[in-house]
């Protein structure tokens, strides 16, 4: 083992690299659009972003978020901050009156906490028209669904307040917004018919597939550039096994290890690459994904809860492949 073997430096080095993914431009590009239209006349269309946890939702925020960062601009009269995109959570625990707060907060607004909704509110919009912002991003709006049981024909109250506040909002201000969550938050395009409409764009970010040979592509493609950028990273991995469709058994395995999904595509490939280093190789083989494998348990949320029994890495390809044929497409 090396002397200069650290796993926490590691770790952290390959959690920090991101994949471009048609999903992240075709998001920023829907953002960029819209945000080219906003003329406080007319409302554009806003965005709604879904996808299970590990998918790229927090990334494409990030991307937006670095993209439009916020600068000084100069006046005659002094110096105003330009905003042109604001970048939120919603809150765990969500009201109106918190998510204002929150975007408050964001803006750095130094009495975000003090008022009513009413006033709050008045003062957001007064900041949104100041600082020229364009676009209001919020993250995790899984929260809201998350608030109570939503009954058919029934208007959960903290939802229906955050769902009339964001309406209300935009055809105050005529800025549209990006929301981001988990696959629960279709439900805002079903449970409100009045922002259905200002909501007409969505994009469902998807797990790799091998269901297709353009999907088998896509998987190789995003697969290599992982693991080019790992060598890159200049960590002590000078090779990883082939997982192209050239090695399709490899590349089946590691299917029903992830499920495609890229954040545990990515975590085991960090287990992988440490042990490999571990064990003073500069090799990531076969063995170090086996040995990284640990199975996940389901989620209630996900829409599938199949999970592999045993090590996909050292079972029988047959039942492999019987497994992946079953999966559901999104995982």
């Amino acid at each position: 083992m090396s002397a200069s073997f650290n796993p926490v430096a590691i770790t952290a080095a390959i959690k920090r690299i991101v994949i471009d993914l048609p999903s992240h431009n075709k998001a920023l590009s829907y953002a960029e659009n819209q945000m080219n239209q906003v003329d406080h006349e007319f409302l554009p269309d806003s965005i709604l972003i879904t996808g299970e946890p590990g998918m790229g939702k927090t990334t494409i925020v990030d991307l937006i978020s670095k993209a439009y960062p916020e600068k000084e601009r100069t006046f005659d009269l002094g110096v105003r901050n330009h905003v042109p995109a604001i970048v939120a959570k919603m809150p765990a625990q969500p009201s109106p009156r918190l998510l204002v707060c929150q975007i408050l907060k964001m803006m750095g607004d130094r009495l975000w906490q003090m008022g009513n909704l009413t006033e709050l509110t008045n003062r957001l919009e007064r900041l949104v028209h100041e600082s020229h912002t364009q676009l209001i991003v919020i993250d995790d709006f899984h929260h809201v669904f998350g608030v109570g049981a939503m009954r058919k024909g029934s208007a959960n109250l903290p939802i229906r307040g955050i769902h009339d506040w964001i309406r209300c909002f935009m055809d105050e201000t005529k800025v549209p917004f990006l929301i981001s969550g988990l696959p629960c938050c279709e439900e805002l395009l079903t449970f409100d018919p009045q922002i259905a409409r200002r909501f007409p764009m969505l994009l469902r970010l998807e797990s790799f597939s091998l269901d297709s040979q353009e999907a088998i592509h896509a998987y190789e493609m995003f697969l290599t550039k992982f693991y080019c950028q790992i060598i890159q990273l200049n960590i002590g991995i000078s090779d990883i096994i082939d997982f192209s469709s050239h090695a399709f058994e490899n590349l089946s395995r590691l299917h029903a290890a992830t499920a495609g999904n890229t954040d545990r595509i990515k975590r085991l490939f960090i287990a992988a690459s440490i042990n490999a280093l571990k064990n003073s190789r500069d090799e990531v083989k076969l063995e170090d994904f086996e040995l990284g494998y640990m199975p996940l348990p389901g989620l209630s949320h996900c829409k599938s809860e199949i999970r592999f029994k045993g090590n996909p890495f050292t079972a029988p390809i047959h039942q492999v492949r019987s497994f992946n044929n079953q999966q559901p497409l999104a995982s």
